[in-house]
């Protein structure tokens, strides 16, 4: 095993896929500490994890919002898509790795769980991608009350004329 190293790995909820992923799991983990996640609150398991493996783009948001480095793993038509189509400017700005093959996840995961300035480096990436294009600021209702008032004013203006 690789001491001082721990992997969370997130799975949906449900049976689909089920043995097929616990199968690719063990034979990647071997002598790695690891967990699967699926029902356990989030907020628990990402402050002990070095690395977040996910399947599902909250869980890789929330995963990225702790700073911690996402591997994202898809391996179906339809995740393929979300990572090409949602995920690929994370991936381009080094903020995400994205395996869309048992050996990609392979080569991603060994390089991350032996590298940690590789592990420092995505977290980094991760939090400057997430700062400059978005803001966590706990002011989400009061900017979409602001958007709402503009957008109701501007159609009143047009129907008035």
């Amino acid at each position: 095993g690789i001491p001082d190293v721990s992997v969370t790995i997130k799975l949906r909820s449900g049976r689909f896929h089920q043995s097929f992923y616990e199968s690719a799991i063990a034979r990647i983990f071997d002598g790695v500490p690891h967990q699967i996640a699926q029902n356990e609150p989030l907020a628990e398991l990402y402050p002990v994890a070095d690395i977040v493996v996910s399947n599902y783009s909250t869980a890789t948001l929330e995963a990225l919002q702790c700073g911690k480095p996402v591997v994202y793993f898809g391996v179906s038509p339809g995740f393929n898509l979300m990572a090409d189509v949602h995920l690929k400017p994370y991936e381009q700005e080094g903020a995400v790795s994205i395996a869309k093959t048992s050996e990609a996840f392979a080569r991603v995961l060994q390089t991350l769980i032996r590298d940690p300035q590789a592990r420092e480096r995505m977290s980094r990436a991760a939090t400057d991608f997430l700062k400059k294009n978005f803001a966590f600021d706990g002011r989400a209702g009061e900017r979409a009350a602001e958007l709402i008032t503009s957008l109701a004013s501007s159609a009143r203006r047009h129907t008035v004329s």
